[in-house]
């Protein structure tokens, strides 16, 4: 029973308490483990010793600190002994190594505690022979797998809880329900809503697109945070999506975005990098992970308002990344030129976001009310547009039209006025007054509003116009 419950903590600790099973020395008798960032070596003996033998073990673990060092790539700070089931050895101090000594049940806890245990007592109990599969398990995505992985359920949970909280929150469409939580939109953006590049990958369109993605990110979430660490696989999650976005708004100014698949792709992307600089598998591997990825694409591409761009953005982003990572440690000059690659990249594609003409994304959404015949709506969604300051000749376009439709041509009239004297040069602004005027047989006033908008632009329509107005005079 001891014995179980020894393995039992041993895989807690690989599993909450990040510690890694040096696979070259343990066997199932004598397992060792090593936690990267306290530097500590731990050595669990089952076997009985002797005070001897025990002196013994100390004096070779010394003399192999030097080759552990070498193969882990790091240093040992602290060097632990734990002896099982052993009455005639205390607890005590060799050369530098601690021992402790587990005799009875009770304190198992107290040589072997770790700071989650509070958490594991509420978990299921399982055999012994499970717990030695998963320590003795040297394949690299099973143990990833079984890690505790705090920011993937961090990132898992906020994702699902927001989903939750949008659906009470009543919307007439998708479109605009997307656009009022923070989905992506270049208009969005270039008006100063930089913040979206972050919020639209936690909104998702319907329950289907948000369980794809979360099930992607259960698996490569948990993957890279095993393999990069909990702070690079956040700046490889979060700034991967954020290079997918920026990649989207560069080519595409008309469509709404959203969902986590950016930073997904920033994962898998990431995890070729890692597979290639560190030679683990062979090239067959590495193509079958691509093929993950173009098969993550076909099954979002099922989803309306679905951005490739973002998910190619995202996956270049994440191999970016990871490969800045790497070289990080290994040659200073190389990160240094691919950091300076990714800047330029990334101001690149700033520089043709904001130069880019824009799409007045809701001025297309209160259009299409108008045109549906939800002309309420269409009126809420302009004096919106108009109260956060987003505003142009055409809004005030949409703006008369449904004034003329729900009051009268007067109340038109003074609206399309308004716009003109803040938009002087909008062509199609004077077309519609000189229609409005022609309607009410102003034909003076709608001459000189269709000749201004002939003026500044050549459209065969206006030129029509113009010409049944000077026969009317």
């Amino acid at each position: 029973m001891i014995d179980k419950l020894i393995y039992k903590r041993i895989y807690e600790w690989i599993k909450y308490e990040n510690y890694i099973n040096l696979l070259y020395f343990s066997n199932e008798e004598d397992v060792w483990l090593f936690h990267e960032k306290n530097k500590t070596l731990k050595r669990i003996i089952f076997t009985k010793e002797t005070l001897q033998s025990i002196h013994f073990i100390v004096d070779k673990m010394n003399l192999q600190k030097a080759e552990i060092e070498h193969l882990i790539n790091n240093k040992i700070r602290h060097i632990e002994l734990i002896l099982v089931d052993e009455d005639n050895i205390t607890s005590q101090n060799i050369d530098g190594v601690k021992i402790d000594v587990i005799n009875h049940q009770k304190n198992i806890n107290q040589v072997m505690h770790h700071k989650f245990i509070g958490l594991t007592k509420y978990v299921k109990p399982q055999s012994k022979s499970y717990y030695k599969r998963r320590i003795f398990n040297n394949q690299l995505i099973d143990n990833a797998i079984t890690k505790f992985s705090p920011i993937t359920t961090v990132l898992i949970v906020l994702n699902i809880v927001i989903y939750f909280v949008l659906l009470f929150k009543p919307s007439s469409n998708q479109s605009e329900f997307l656009l009022e939580n923070g989905a992506l939109t270049h208009f969005n953006f270039v008006h100063g809503d930089y913040i979206r590049i972050i919020t639209s990958m936690f909104v998702h369109l319907d329950f289907s697109h948000l369980l794809l993605n979360m099930m992607s990110l259960f698996i490569f979430g948990k993957i890279i945070e095993y393999l990069f660490g909990t702070w690079q696989y956040l700046l490889i999650y979060l700034l991967g999506g954020m290079l997918g976005n920026l990649l989207s708004l560069t080519f595409d100014t008309h469509s709404i975005s959203a969902g986590a698949s950016g930073g997904i792709c920033a994962l898998m992307g990431a995890f070729i990098v890692y597979l290639i600089t560190t030679k683990l598998y062979k090239p067959k591997f590495i193509i079958q992970i691509t093929a993950m990825f173009i098969l993550f694409m076909l099954l979002t591409n099922l989803f309306n308002n679905v951005n490739n761009y973002a998910h190619f953005g995202g996956f270049i982003g994440g191999i970016l990344i990871a490969l800045i990572l790497y070289l990080f440690k290994l040659n200073k000059n190389y990160f240094w030129f691919t950091l300076f690659v990714l800047i330029l990249t990334i101001f690149m594609m700033l520089l043709n976001i904001f130069t880019q003409k824009e799409n007045h994304i809701y001025n297309r959404l209160a259009m299409s009310e108008f045109e549906t015949g939800d002309v309420p709506h269409a009126k809420n969604i302009v004096k919106k547009i108009i109260k956060h300051g987003y505003e142009n000749d055409e809004t005030y376009t949409i703006y008369g039209l449904i004034a003329a439709h729900d009051d009268n041509i007067d109340s038109a009239i003074e609206i399309w006025k308004k716009g003109v004297k803040r938009f002087p040069n909008s062509p199609d602004l004077n077309y519609q007054l000189a229609l409005a005027y022609r309607s009410i047989d102003k034909y003076d006033t709608a001459q000189k509003y269709i000749d201004r908008a002939v003026a500044l632009k050549n459209n065969k329509q206006y030129d029509t116009l113009q010409h049944e107005i000077k026969t009317f005079r």
